[in-house]
């Protein structure tokens, strides 16, 4: 494994050096205490079905020096093995880091209805696309094509 070397909390230098085992696949190190994705581990809903989605509906995979798979990019999680919430966020192979990020991101989408306005919440027909999408990429990603008759139906309108 690759490590950072710390060097001085200069201008334009990484304000919190990091020494020690934790890099990227390519042997980068972290960066203000974190690694971003590599090219291609990241997905967005926006790219992909247009920019009346949200920026936020997105997830990511972090290739990791050691051969393994990380969820989050922040450096203590990944020592740690789990977020702030007890969460496993590191994984043995690709396909099991690229399904917990992407039900993660389904499930923070349909919690998302009870969000307040203008806060990019996805409700009705744009969150079943969001899940949509999701669901193929894992399907495109796994090697395994998803049925078409798993489509998530468009939750009914309710009557008050």
């Amino acid at each position: 494994m690759s490590a950072k070397k710390a060097t001085c909390k200069s201008v334009g230098g990484d304000p919190w050096p990091y020494v020690g085992p934790i890099a990227r696949a390519d042997g980068e190190g972290p960066y203000n205490m974190f690694l971003l994705p590599l090219p291609g581990d990241s997905w967005w809903a926006n790219y992909e079905l247009g920019t009346r989605i949200d920026p936020r509906w997105h997830f990511d995979v972090v290739a990791l020096a050691d051969g393994r798979f990380s969820t989050v990019g922040q450096v203590t999680a990944i020592e740690r093995g789990t977020d702030s919430h007890g969460r496993q966020v590191v994984f043995p192979d690709r396909i099991a880091a690229v399904r917990a990020a992407c039900a993660r991101m389904i499930r923070q989408a349909r919690d998302s209805r009870d969000w307040g306005p203008m806060s990019g919440k996805l409700e009705g027909a744009l969150l079943a696309m969001v899940i949509n999408w999701a669901r193929d990429v894992v399907a495109r990603e796994s090697g395994r094509p998803r049925p078409r008759s798993a489509k998530v139906a468009e939750p009914a309108p309710t009557t008050a």
